[in-house]
């Protein structure tokens, strides 16, 4: 989830102030030097980590502010030993992650909580002279697991009620298609223009391919787009079921603009992540290229395998 990469990201400006402070301003000309040395190739490194973090929010859900990033990076980063400051970053941590945990119970409940009330309540029981004992933070656990619960219900509700809304749009929106544009309908439901044939057999499952593709809502508004002549295997386990069904339409040098309805899209879930309604057809326009070659297949698996590697690291 988006969200995630900002937690991740909030969490790394927490790492460098834990495990070393500033304290340059010690020991001898020499040792201060190599301190120096060290201090600016790690906050290059530590810029270009950061970076490639940040390129992993999808375009459009997050706009970087980033004199406000540096800003809170910096306060951070910039602590000593004092026990006001080790105090002040242990509650800069535990309400980092306490804000965590509200941006994934917003995401997953739908309930969008009122902060300056939870800060009230959170500042006069850390307060108190008596702590919260274990059995009253049972029963407050309880009585937040049943509000989650009722939320949840509502939450299904709604996109049960916002899924057949955007389904019969999208079905009413692929018929216009198909009547004044030029479209073909399948009989799986999808519908195609064919906007260069291409040469050669088609794709098939398995294979490894050269694409390029823009995904659109029907007003042409962008929430996804590959590099160009991006390497992808045709797979369900990568893909909605409608793309993969335009993949195996395609022959290199094939252009296809294809609709897919919610359906045999993101169904009635949607994805919130890429502003994807429940139930939303999706329009996309898919360019091949050639098959890759065994090389190139097994450049891209090892990428793969970086990549997920890199993952796993930071979890």
């Amino acid at each position: 989830m988006l969200r995630s990469h900002i937690i991740l990201i909030l969490v790394l400006g927490l790492l460098l102030p834990m495990a070393s402070c500033d304290n340059n301003n010690k020991g001898s000309d020499k040792e201060k030097a190599l301190n120096d040395s060290v201090s600016a190739l790690v906050g290059k490194e530590g810029a270009g980590e950061c970076e490639m973090l940040i390129k992993q929010i999808p375009p459009g859900r997050f706009k970087l502010d980033r004199a406000a990033y540096l800003e809170g990076f910096a306060q951070i980063l910039l602590c000593d030993t004092l026990d006001h400051d080790q105090s002040y970053m242990l509650g800069v941590s535990q309400a980092i992650q306490m804000y965590g945990q509200l941006m994934q119970w917003e995401d997953q409940y739908g309930i969008r909580f009122n902060k300056t009330l939870l800060l009230k309540e959170f500042r006069k029981a850390f307060l108190a002279k008596k702590p919260v004992s274990q059995d009253e933070l049972q029963r407050l656990s309880s009585q937040i697991q049943l509000y989650f619960r009722q939320a949840t219900q509502q939450v299904v509700k709604k996109k049960a009620e916002l899924g057949k809304t955007y389904l019969v749009e999208g079905q009413n929106y692929i018929a216009r298609q198909v009547r004044n544009a030029g479209y073909t309908k399948a009989p799986s439901g999808i519908a195609y223009k064919v906007l260069r044939a291409g040469k050669g057999d088609r794709f098939m499952a398995g294979d490894y391919v050269h694409i390029s593709y823009k995904g659109m809502h029907t007003d042409g508004t962008v929430f996804d787009q590959s590099q160009k002549g991006e390497i992808v295997q045709i797979t369900d386990l990568d893909f909605i079921e409608g793309f993969v069904e335009a993949l195996k339409m395609l022959r290199p040098g094939a252009r296809l603009s294809v609709i897919i309805p919610g359906n045999l899209a993101y169904g009635m879930e949607g994805d919130d992540e890429s502003g994807i309604k429940p139930g939303e057809a999706l329009v996309f326009d898919i360019e091949a290229g050639p098959k890759a070659t065994p090389a190139q297949v097994k450049q891209y698996q090892a990428e793969q395998d970086r990549q997920e590697q890199q993952y796993d690291d930071y979890q």
